[in-house]
């Protein structure tokens, strides 16, 4: 069994690594300066990612509280008869805690992100920091969720340990929660980009030079239909 936290943490933490690692080297590329301004902002990006993080590991331990006392196949049976009140008041303590630490880092890095001067590189940043959280949610989930549903699946086999305690299931099912949270607010943001806009028209008539050290010109255009069309031999 694979415990949910280590693999959220470890993934989150080197996933922020090399965000900062990719600004540092390439950020002049996008044209991107170190400055008070980017600092904050990078703060508060990797401060609602660890508050994802906290999130979860808190709703991890609520469904895990529940699932103990869940029903069972016939001859099996639960470690508890009732839900563990410490582990539910652990998990709704670090679930409060992660959803309030969020909005205080989301919302004052939306509104920086508005009116603030750091330009189109703060949604880069908020993409990329979208990225990592669909990752790192992804890579638990991969890691907690299937062996929670083998376990699951085993006792409803009749092959499974007489007695249930926690498993990784809860952890699975939120891990795979936020997993979905972010993927679905990534593709949005990458609907949001910014659209083009196309007109058909004839192309322009090219420049003509007319004397040696005086700019390029462009001529008259004769597209015009009526009497103000001009050959361009009568020029």
């Amino acid at each position: 069994m694979i415990p949910l936290e280590p693999v959220l943490v470890a993934a989150s933490g080197l996933g922020t690594l090399v965000v900062l690692a990719a600004f540092v080297l390439r950020g002049r590329e996008i044209g991107w300066e170190l400055s008070g301004e980017v600092a904050f902002l990078f703060y508060v990006r990797a401060a609602a990612l660890a508050a994802s993080v906290i999130f979860t590991i808190g709703l991890a331990e609520i469904l895990r509280s529940v699932l103990t006392v869940a029903p069972l196949p016939p001859g099996y049976t639960n470690t508890s008869s009732a839900i563990s009140q410490q582990q539910l008041i652990r998990g709704a303590t670090f679930l409060a805690f992660g959803a309030a630490f969020w909005a205080v880092h989301f919302g004052p890095a939306t509104i920086f992100v508005l009116r603030g001067p750091v330009g189109a590189g703060a949604r880069d940043l908020y993409l990329a920091f979208l990225a990592v959280g669909a990752t790192a949610f992804g890579v638990a989930t991969v890691a907690t969720l299937p062996s929670g549903l083998a376990e699951e699946a085993q006792r409803l086999f009749g092959v499974g340990q007489p007695y249930r305690a926690n498993g990784t299931l809860g952890s699975g099912l939120a891990a795979l929660a936020v997993w979905l949270a972010h993927m679905l607010q990534f593709r949005a943001q990458l609907g949001r980009g910014s659209s083009r806009t196309f007109t058909l028209r004839p192309p322009e008539p090219p420049l003509e030079p007319v004397g040696v050290g005086v700019p390029l010109v462009r001529p008259p255009d004769t597209r015009a239909t009526g009497a103000m069309a001009v050959p361009p031999r009568d020029r």
